[in-house]
């Protein structure tokens, strides 16, 4: 899903020339909300294979997770600047919604660079006692067990989404 920023696209529109040289009229802001895929850790991993991580971890009674999220796509270094992710997590009960965004700016470059940066973060929950608990993610959701020893659950597609 892209979206324009309309006040800085009108700006452009209205000041027209003198204001191309600043680079108003080339490239575009984009935001992502709720794409790709959510894993849980104990902890946060670091890292880009977050998403594709199946190392079982220990999931401890009375300790804060880490939903990690990793946004579909492979950047180019040199056509997206501003790279940024954010997220939140919400307790419902034995429930965590996981909301996240994520933004760049494409420069509109024709000739980038092949280099692949992604876009990455995630949030941590609050200390999580004994149970069963569900992690909710764009339309899709995955049930941990604390506490347990086991590969990291995700829910969401690593990328087409």
């Amino acid at each position: 899903m892209r979206i324009h920023d309309n006040s800085i696209s009108l700006v452009c529109v209205l000041v027209g020339v003198a204001l191309a040289a600043s680079g108003c009229s080339k490239g575009e802001d984009v935001r992502l909300e709720n794409r790709g895929r959510l894993c849980v850790f104990p902890s946060d991993p670091g890292g880009s294979q977050v998403a594709v991580d199946t190392t079982p971890r220990d999931y401890v009674a009375n300790e804060a997770l880490f939903a990690s999220v990793l946004f579909p796509g492979c950047f180019s270094g040199s056509c997206t600047t501003d790279r940024r992710v954010s997220c939140t997590v919400e307790q419902r009960g034995n429930s965590f919604v996981v909301n996240a965004t994520a933004s760049y700016h494409a420069t509109g470059d024709t000739s980038c660079t092949t280099d692949c940066a992604i876009l990455a973060g995630g949030c941590g929950t609050p200390a999580v006692p004994a149970g069963t608990f569900t992690f909710e993610y764009a339309g899709e959701s995955v049930d941990l067990v604390v506490p347990s020893t086991v590969p990291p659950p995700c829910a969401g597609m690593v990328f087409g989404q």
